[in-house]
Protein backbone atom coordinates (compact mmCIF):
# COMPACT_ATOMS: atom_id res chain seq x y z
CA UNK A 1 0.00 0.00 0.00
CA UNK A 2 1.21 3.66 -0.85
CA UNK A 3 1.94 5.85 1.80
CA UNK A 4 -0.31 9.23 2.31
CA UNK A 5 3.24 11.13 1.18
CA UNK A 6 3.36 8.77 -2.08
CA UNK A 7 -0.72 8.11 -2.55
CA UNK A 8 -1.79 8.68 -5.86
CA UNK A 9 -5.58 8.78 -6.55
CA UNK A 10 -7.54 7.99 -9.59
CA UNK A 11 -10.82 7.94 -11.14
CA UNK A 12 -12.30 5.31 -12.86
CA UNK A 13 -11.25 7.38 -16.17
CA UNK A 14 -7.58 8.35 -17.32
CA UNK A 15 -7.77 11.99 -15.76
CA UNK A 16 -7.50 14.97 -18.24
CA UNK A 17 -7.63 17.05 -14.83
CA UNK A 18 -5.63 16.51 -11.71
CA UNK A 19 -4.41 18.51 -8.90
CA UNK A 20 -0.73 18.53 -7.36
CA UNK A 21 -0.84 19.85 -3.70
CA UNK A 22 2.59 21.10 -2.02
CA UNK A 23 2.64 21.66 1.66
CA UNK A 24 4.73 24.78 3.37
CA UNK A 25 6.99 25.13 5.82
CA UNK A 26 7.34 22.90 9.02
CA UNK A 27 4.33 20.66 7.38
CA UNK A 28 4.38 17.35 5.50
CA UNK A 29 1.89 15.50 3.56
CA UNK A 30 -0.50 15.04 6.68
CA UNK A 31 -1.37 19.16 6.27
CA UNK A 32 -3.89 18.47 3.38
CA UNK A 33 -5.56 15.22 5.12
CA UNK A 34 -8.71 16.74 5.93
CA UNK A 35 -9.36 18.16 2.52
CA UNK A 36 -8.45 14.96 0.53
CA UNK A 37 -10.37 12.74 2.30
CA UNK A 38 -13.88 14.25 0.51
CA UNK A 39 -11.99 15.69 -2.52
CA UNK A 40 -13.39 14.00 -5.93
CA UNK A 41 -10.78 14.82 -7.96
CA UNK A 42 -7.23 12.72 -8.78
CA UNK A 43 -4.39 14.39 -6.74
CA UNK A 44 -0.77 14.17 -5.83
CA UNK A 45 0.54 15.33 -2.59
CA UNK A 46 3.84 16.54 -2.64
CA UNK A 47 6.32 15.95 0.70
CA UNK A 48 9.35 18.13 1.30
CA UNK A 49 10.57 14.90 3.63
CA UNK A 50 11.51 17.20 7.25
CA UNK A 51 9.65 14.17 8.84
CA UNK A 52 9.84 11.19 6.12
CA UNK A 53 10.17 10.54 2.24
CA UNK A 54 10.43 13.11 0.00
CA UNK A 55 7.26 12.53 -2.61
CA UNK A 56 7.33 14.85 -5.90
CA UNK A 57 5.24 12.39 -8.21
CA UNK A 58 2.34 13.99 -10.74
CA UNK A 59 -0.28 12.69 -12.55
CA UNK A 60 -0.15 12.56 -16.08
CA UNK A 61 -2.80 14.92 -17.43
CA UNK A 62 -4.12 17.35 -19.85
CA UNK A 63 -4.60 20.26 -17.29
CA UNK A 64 -2.12 20.58 -14.32
CA UNK A 65 -3.47 22.82 -10.88
CA UNK A 66 -0.88 23.00 -8.41
CA UNK A 67 -1.85 24.61 -5.09
CA UNK A 68 0.46 25.77 -2.48
CA UNK A 69 -0.12 26.61 0.91
CA UNK A 70 2.80 29.11 2.32
CA UNK A 71 6.31 28.32 1.01
CA UNK A 72 4.16 25.21 -0.45
CA UNK A 73 3.57 27.67 -3.83
CA UNK A 74 7.40 28.48 -4.06
CA UNK A 75 8.23 24.81 -4.20
CA UNK A 76 5.76 24.50 -6.85
CA UNK A 77 7.08 27.44 -9.35
CA UNK A 78 10.47 26.12 -8.76
CA UNK A 79 9.71 22.67 -10.12
CA UNK A 80 10.08 21.04 -13.12
CA UNK A 81 6.46 20.38 -13.60
CA UNK A 82 4.32 22.63 -15.24
CA UNK A 83 1.32 23.54 -13.78
CA UNK A 84 -1.24 25.44 -16.08
CA UNK A 85 -2.95 26.97 -12.73
CA UNK A 86 -1.11 27.95 -9.89
CA UNK A 87 -3.67 28.38 -6.10
CA UNK A 88 -1.59 29.91 -3.44
CA UNK A 89 -3.37 29.55 -0.49
CA UNK A 90 -1.46 31.52 2.45
CA UNK A 91 0.98 32.31 0.15
CA UNK A 92 3.91 34.24 -0.98
CA UNK A 93 7.15 35.23 -3.06
CA UNK A 94 8.56 37.27 -0.29
CA UNK A 95 8.10 37.10 2.96
CA UNK A 96 9.84 39.85 4.06
CA UNK A 97 8.63 42.34 1.65
CA UNK A 98 9.53 45.53 2.70
CA UNK A 99 9.13 45.46 6.43
CA UNK A 100 12.37 45.10 8.80
CA UNK A 101 10.71 44.04 11.37
CA UNK A 102 9.82 40.68 9.90
CA UNK A 103 13.30 39.95 8.83
CA UNK A 104 14.10 40.32 12.37
CA UNK A 105 11.39 37.88 13.28
CA UNK A 106 12.86 35.47 10.93
CA UNK A 107 16.63 36.07 12.56
CA UNK A 108 14.96 34.87 15.67
CA UNK A 109 13.22 32.08 15.14
CA UNK A 110 16.50 30.53 12.83
CA UNK A 111 18.53 31.18 16.05
CA UNK A 112 15.94 28.85 17.91
CA UNK A 113 15.84 26.42 14.90
CA UNK A 114 18.96 25.68 15.50
CA UNK A 115 19.07 25.73 19.48
CA UNK A 116 15.77 23.55 19.88
CA UNK A 117 14.60 22.65 16.42
CA UNK A 118 11.65 20.13 17.95
CA UNK A 119 10.42 22.79 20.77
CA UNK A 120 10.84 25.51 17.97
CA UNK A 121 9.15 23.64 15.28
CA UNK A 122 5.72 22.71 18.00
CA UNK A 123 5.51 26.85 19.20
CA UNK A 124 5.59 27.60 15.48
CA UNK A 125 2.78 24.64 14.65
CA UNK A 126 1.03 25.30 17.82
CA UNK A 127 0.64 29.45 17.38
CA UNK A 128 -0.35 28.92 13.53
CA UNK A 129 -2.93 26.15 13.88
CA UNK A 130 -0.69 24.09 11.66
CA UNK A 131 -0.71 19.94 12.57
CA UNK A 132 2.20 19.01 15.09
CA UNK A 133 5.55 18.11 13.84
CA UNK A 134 7.03 14.82 14.17
CA UNK A 135 10.57 13.78 14.56
CA UNK A 136 12.94 15.61 12.24
CA UNK A 137 14.59 12.93 9.95
CA UNK A 138 15.99 15.31 7.49
CA UNK A 139 17.31 18.62 9.07
CA UNK A 140 19.00 19.82 6.39
CA UNK A 141 16.46 19.85 4.01
CA UNK A 142 14.47 22.02 6.90
CA UNK A 143 17.05 24.48 7.45
CA UNK A 144 17.23 25.17 3.49
CA UNK A 145 13.78 25.71 2.95
CA UNK A 146 13.91 28.20 5.71
CA UNK A 147 16.64 29.85 4.27
CA UNK A 148 14.40 30.55 1.39
CA UNK A 149 11.99 32.98 3.32
CA UNK A 150 14.86 35.46 3.00
CA UNK A 151 14.83 35.32 -0.55
CA UNK A 152 12.84 36.49 -3.11
CA UNK A 153 10.90 34.92 -5.94
CA UNK A 154 9.30 37.58 -8.42
CA UNK A 155 10.90 36.39 -11.56
CA UNK A 156 8.69 32.99 -11.15
CA UNK A 157 5.08 34.07 -11.14
CA UNK A 158 5.63 36.32 -14.50
CA UNK A 159 3.78 34.78 -17.40
CA UNK A 160 1.69 32.52 -14.86
CA UNK A 161 -2.00 32.32 -13.88
CA UNK A 162 -2.00 32.39 -10.10
CA UNK A 163 -5.34 32.91 -8.10
CA UNK A 164 -4.43 33.81 -4.41
CA UNK A 165 -6.19 33.19 -1.09
CA UNK A 166 -5.55 34.95 2.61
CA UNK A 167 -7.28 35.01 5.54
CA UNK A 168 -7.71 38.15 8.10
CA UNK A 169 -6.67 36.49 10.83
CA UNK A 170 -3.18 35.08 9.84
CA UNK A 171 -0.42 36.55 11.31
CA UNK A 172 2.31 34.67 9.73
CA UNK A 173 1.72 35.75 6.26
CA UNK A 174 -0.62 38.60 6.96
CA UNK A 175 -2.86 39.99 4.44
CA UNK A 176 -1.02 42.86 4.11
CA UNK A 177 2.12 41.38 2.71
CA UNK A 178 0.50 39.63 0.41
CA UNK A 179 -1.09 42.68 -1.45
CA UNK A 180 2.45 43.38 -1.79
CA UNK A 181 3.54 40.18 -2.91
CA UNK A 182 1.16 40.18 -5.61
CA UNK A 183 -0.12 43.54 -6.77
CA UNK A 184 -1.83 42.43 -10.30
CA UNK A 185 -3.22 39.17 -8.90
CA UNK A 186 -6.52 38.93 -7.58
CA UNK A 187 -6.31 38.14 -3.90
CA UNK A 188 -9.18 36.43 -2.57
CA UNK A 189 -10.30 36.51 1.36
CA UNK A 190 -11.48 33.05 2.84
CA UNK A 191 -12.70 32.99 6.10
CA UNK A 192 -10.77 32.64 9.26
CA UNK A 193 -8.50 29.79 9.77
CA UNK A 194 -5.22 31.54 11.39
CA UNK A 195 -1.97 30.08 9.24
CA UNK A 196 -3.95 27.00 8.37
CA UNK A 197 -5.97 27.43 5.46
CA UNK A 198 -6.19 24.08 3.77
CA UNK A 199 -5.68 22.32 6.96
CA UNK A 200 -8.71 24.09 8.80
CA UNK A 201 -11.25 25.55 6.55
CA UNK A 202 -11.05 22.57 4.91
CA UNK A 203 -15.00 22.14 3.39
CA UNK A 204 -14.50 25.78 2.08
CA UNK A 205 -11.47 25.00 0.51
CA UNK A 206 -12.89 21.37 -0.98
CA UNK A 207 -15.55 23.20 -2.35
CA UNK A 208 -12.99 26.09 -3.99
CA UNK A 209 -10.70 23.83 -5.58
CA UNK A 210 -13.53 21.55 -7.11
CA UNK A 211 -15.33 24.44 -8.22
CA UNK A 212 -12.28 25.12 -10.54
CA UNK A 213 -12.10 21.39 -11.23
CA UNK A 214 -15.36 21.43 -12.74
CA UNK A 215 -15.32 24.56 -14.62
CA UNK A 216 -12.19 23.66 -16.46
CA UNK A 217 -13.68 19.88 -16.91
CA UNK A 218 -16.05 21.69 -19.16
CA UNK A 219 -13.73 23.23 -21.65
CA UNK A 220 -11.87 19.92 -22.01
Amino acid sequence: MLSLASAIFFNNMTPTLSYTFMHGFGCDASFWTHLTSSFSFPYTIWDRGYYGSVCTECIESTVRIGVGHSLGLIHLLESDIHFDIYIGLQAFVDFIGTYKERKTQLDIMKRQLHRDTMQTLYAFCTRSSLPPPQEVVNITQLYSDYEKLYLTYYELIQDKQIYIYSTDDDDVVPYYLIQENFPSIPIYKAPHAKHALGYLQSEYTVKLLESFGHTLSRTL
